[in-house]
């Protein structure tokens, strides 16, 4: 139902598009649109952005992706009225995207840059906090102490004008070039996987469907501030900010 177009132009902040649904549930409004900029993963909190409309704006605090409507759940506050069929014009918070973005962008940069160090195969996954993200290497517990390795040779790539290049690849192409140890993680339904890669590296191709910044030169103050096991994974808890746009 919901077009997502993050997914193909992940640096578009505002959008023209339709109220399909709205409803009031527990005190907040939700809000189902016909394509949305919003990206549903991201954490929780704070002002995403506005839905604004001929009789009303809802401000956006939490976007939530439902699987069974396929499509993004917009919540927050109205001020006035949106109605299913309303135009309307949907808009990102800058500061919001251009955080997320960097921080997505980072996990990939200490997941390509481990995966290298320590020439294993493995999967990362981030969650976001108020005061940083957490990095969860997938098997990596016995590397506790290799986040110092990680952390030094970070260093040549903070703030290298490295392109982030973001493009689709067939599933058969995707499977050899990002490696097959991503098969049981993409579903066999998905044809044609969007992969991110840094352009000039020897780094593969990680397959993703988030949001991040169109180069390293957007990112800033990166540092890995600890880590810790969990289980048989090893977390990285890291720290950096996006570059304000000019």
């Amino acid at each position: 139902m919901d077009a997502r177009l993050y997914l193909a132009k992940p640096f578009e902040l505002a959008s023209p598009s339709e109220v399909v649904k709205v409803r009031l549930r527990k005190g907040e409004y939700q809000v189902v649109l016909r394509e949305s900029p919003f990206e549903p993963e991201n954490p929780e909190g704070g002002r995403r952005g506005r839905i604004e409309g001929p009789h009303g704006t809802l401000t956006v605090r939490r976007v939530t992706w439902d699987g069974n409507q396929r499509a993004a759940i917009h919540s927050g506050e109205m001020e006035g009225e949106l109605r299913a069929g309303d135009d309307v014009v949907a808009k990102v918070d800058p500061s919001v995207r251009r955080h997320n973005g960097a921080y997505h962008t980072v996990s990939h940069l200490l997941t390509s840059i481990a995966r290298e160090l320590w020439r294993a195969d493995f999967l990362g996954k981030l969650a976001l906090a108020d005061f940083g993200g957490f990095l969860t290497l997938f098997g990596q517990a016995g590397r506790a102490a290799g986040w110092q390795e990680v952390a030094a040779a970070l260093e040549r790539y903070i703030g290298a004008d490295i392109p982030v290049l973001i493009y689709s690849l067939p599933r058969g192409e995707a499977l050899e070039r990002c490696g097959r140890f991503f098969e049981s993680v993409v579903p066999n339904s998905v044809a044609e996987w969007r992969v991110v890669q840094f352009e000039g590296t020897s780094f593969l191709p990680i397959p993703c469907g988030g949001v991040h910044v169109p180069n390293l030169t957007a990112v800033r103050g990166i540092e890995i501030t600890g880590s810790r096991g969990s289980g048989d994974n090893l977390v990285l808890q890291y720290k950096c900010d996006y570059v304000p746009a000019s």
